[in-house]
C-alpha cells in the first residue's frame, strides 16, 4: 500500500476495539487500536491508526485481497529498491517520503536533504508510536514504526524502523501491546 492502515474495522466489518486509556493499553492481551495523541483529526488521514501486534495477528485486519508482509516480504521489497541508491543514496532515504520528518545533520540520514528520499514511490512517514511507558505516544515526525507478521517470541514481534536521524532501515522485537502502525501487501495470485 502506498500509505499507512487507517481502517477501524476487520474485512468482516467487525470493529476494532478502540483503546485510549495509556493504562489500560499497556495491559492489552487482545486487539486494539488508537490514533496518536489520541486525535483522529489531526492524524489519520496522513499517519493512519497505530495497531496493537493482537489486531494484526488476526488475519481479518488487513482489507480483502492484501496481508501484513513478513520479514521476507519486508527484505524484498528492501532488495527490489536498493536499484534506486543512486537517486536516494541510502536505503531508509529510498523508502521515505520526501516531507515529514524532522531535520537531520547527519549527511544520508533521512531527516537530511528531504528532496532526495523516496525515490521508490513507497512513501513512508514517520507516525511515531505508542510505545512509551511514560509519554504513551512518542516519536511522530521522527520515527516511523511498522508491524511485521513475524512472530519472534510469545511476547513479542517483529518491527521496522526507522528514524530521521540514520541511513538506515532497522528491524527490532516489540512487545506485543505497543503501538506501531501498519502496512499491507496485495497477496499474491
Amino acid at each position: 500500500m502506498m500509505e499507512n492502515l487507517k481502517t477501524t474495522h476487520y474485512n468482516d466489518n467487525t470493529p476494532i476495539p478502540m483503546v485510549t486509556d495509556s493504562a489500560a493499553w499497556k495491559k492489552l492481551k487482545t486487539p486494539g487500536f488508537c490514533w496518536y495523541n489520541n486525535d483522529s483529526t489531526t492524524n489519520k488521514k496522513t499517519f493512519g491508526a497505530l495497531y496493537n501486534w493482537y489486531a494484526a495477528d488476526t488475519a481479518i485486519l488487513a482489507p480483502a485481497g492484501w496481508h501484513i508482509p513478513t520479514d521476507e516480504e519486508w527484505n524484498i521489497l528492501e532488495n527490489n529498491v536498493a536499484d534506486y541508491l543512486y537517486a536516494s543514496g541510502s536505503l531508509a532515504k529510498i523508502l521515505a517520503s520526501t516531507t515529514g520528518w524532522n531535520k537531520s545533520a547527519n549527511t544520508g540520514a533521512i531527516g537530511n536533504n528531504q528532496a532526495l528520499n523516496n525515490s521508490s514511490g513507497f512513501s513512508a512517514l514517520p507516525g511515531g508510536s505508542r510505545e512509551n511507558y511514560i509519554h504513551s505516544f512518542n516519536s511522530i515526525d521522527s520515527t516511523g514504526v511498522w508491524w511485521s507478521s513475524t512472530l519472534k517470541s510469545d511476547t513479542t514481534a517483529l518491527s521496522i524502523l526507522m528514524r530521521c536521524d540514520v541511513n538506515s532501515v532497522d528491524r527490532y522485537n516489540k512487545l506485543k501491546w505497543k503501538g506501531l502502525s501498519i502496512r499491507c501487501i496485495k497477496n499474491q495470485k
